[in-house]
């Protein structure tokens, strides 16, 4: 029985060393991070968007209709002139590069694709 036991902790634990480590992401991070970051200047305290500064992000048409890839471009690299989308806001989207590391991109998009609370 002990041998059993031996064995299977044995499996359990080379199991776990080969699965790759996945990131654990809380609400709370990414809503800090939009916080942290100041995008609530210009997209609402609850990223609902703010009329002539920045476009609704929660449950928005942006975060829907792109993927997390086009997203992480935007936020790395902002949008000005021709390259902004929404032209009815006055400010320009400004560039995150090198202020938010892959996994804070990550967090920040998983909480901004999230619905809105009701």
């Amino acid at each position: 029985m002990k041998s059993v036991f031996i064995v299977a902790m044995a499996m359990l634990f080379g199991t776990a060393l080969l699965i790759p480590s996945i990131p654990v992401y809380a609400e709370e991070d990414g809503a800090a991070l939009f916080k942290k970051q100041k995008c609530y200047k210009c997209h609402g305290k609850e990223a609902q968007g703010s009329k002539d500064q920045g476009p609704q992000l929660k449950g928005g048409k942006f975060m829907k209709e792109n993927s997390d890839e086009e997203i992480k471009k935007v936020i790395l690299n902002g949008r000005v002139g021709k390259d902004k989308k929404y032209k009815e806001y006055k400010k320009k989207m400004p560039k995150f590069e090198g202020k938010l590391n892959d996994q804070e991109l990550g967090t920040l998009i998983k909480f901004l694709k999230e619905e809105p609370a009701p």
